[in-house]
């Protein structure tokens, strides 16, 4: 595996091209909806739309050593945005595909080739998820890639609730298989749209009602994107990174053996963007700092 580029060129990667888990067996219970068999109450990727070609698909191992499925957005040519908790201890422990728009028809899989892993820690913040993650990878953007911008930090302190497009690779159901291994997702790209919450641009994160909206995120859809159009550029914008899926509501329409049908939490990027390229940069070089350090200790001991 590559290692690492020196410090200051990554830095300089990042500064300039900043815009802005295996195959599963399927779970055998699925909502049914009038827009298909799910994300949750979703529906199969068009691969000729722009949101599935800035999607990217991961699997990672958790840190009890067991493979995931998580999911990606690019954001620059060389960088893509999920959640903290998909970035496994070790890069090694990780590997990233592009399928492209032809991939139902030919299986075609484009594979990713990770350069470095960052785990943003915004516990400064006192935010209530600490949960962003960047994977830096190399080979520039794959044939039929599209990046996905981020917004602008808004001041303005309560945003209406948004129309949304959810995507991801996860479970279309919350209720557990008897294959453990099809409950961390299914590696079959979905698509939902979804009506958030009122969306505050102070606060690090916003909800989506799940049995509201029929459907929402899952296990494996963790780290995907909310997309919404950018009325300015006409380009996807994530709003949204996918982060949990919440069960502590109770009530006659909740079923508490379906983890994904009750609530779900995204990160906000309004309240992120302001932050984000600063705290990258301190995750590069806090990992550089890290490898340094141990490269050190390695020659102290011979």
């Amino acid at each position: 595996m590559k290692s690492i580029k020196p410090l200051h060129v990554i830095t300089c990667l990042f500064i300039a091209s900043l815009v802005g888990c295996a195959d599963q067996k399927s779970s055998t219970t699925a909502y049914k909806t009038t827009e298909g068999v799910n994300i949750v109450g979703g529906k199969d990727s068009n691969y000729d739309e722009a949101a599935a070609a800035s999607v990217v698909y991961i699997s990672t191992e958790n840190d009890q050593g067991h493979n995931e499925i998580c999911t990606g957005t690019f954001i620059s040519t060389e960088l893509i945005l999920t959640a903290a908790h998909c970035i496994a201890k070790e890069k090694e422990g990780m590997s990233l595909s592009f399928r492209p728009r032809d991939f139902i028809k030919t299986k075609r899989i484009i594979d990713i080739k990770i350069t470095e892993t960052y785990k943003l820690d915004f516990s400064t913040l006192l935010v209530e998820r600490n949960d962003l993650g960047v994977i830096h990878f190399e080979g520039g953007l794959p044939e039929g890639a599209k990046i996905a911008i981020l917004p602008k930090s808004n001041k303005n302190k309560v945003l209406p609730s948004r129309r949304l497009l959810a995507i991801g690779y996860g479970q279309n159901t919350g209720v557990k298989s008897d294959d453990e291994m099809a409950n961390t997702g299914e590696g079959v790209l979905r698509t939902k749209t979804l009506v958030s919450e009122l969306i505050k641009t102070d606060k690090d994160n916003f909800k989506i009602d799940q049995l509201a909206n029929k459907g929402g995120i899952c296990f494996g859809d963790s780290g995907g994107p909310a997309l919404i159009l950018d009325p300015v550029t006409k380009k996807n914008m994530i709003i949204g990174v996918a982060s949990a899926v919440l069960t502590k509501r109770t009530g006659p329409d909740i079923d508490p053996n379906d983890d994904c049908k009750n609530q779900s939490m995204y990160l906000n990027m309004y309240y992120y963007a302001e932050y984000f390229n600063s705290f990258l940069k301190k995750a590069i070089e806090s990992k550089a700092m890290e490898k340094k350090l141990a490269l050190e200790n390695k020659n102290l001991s011979n």
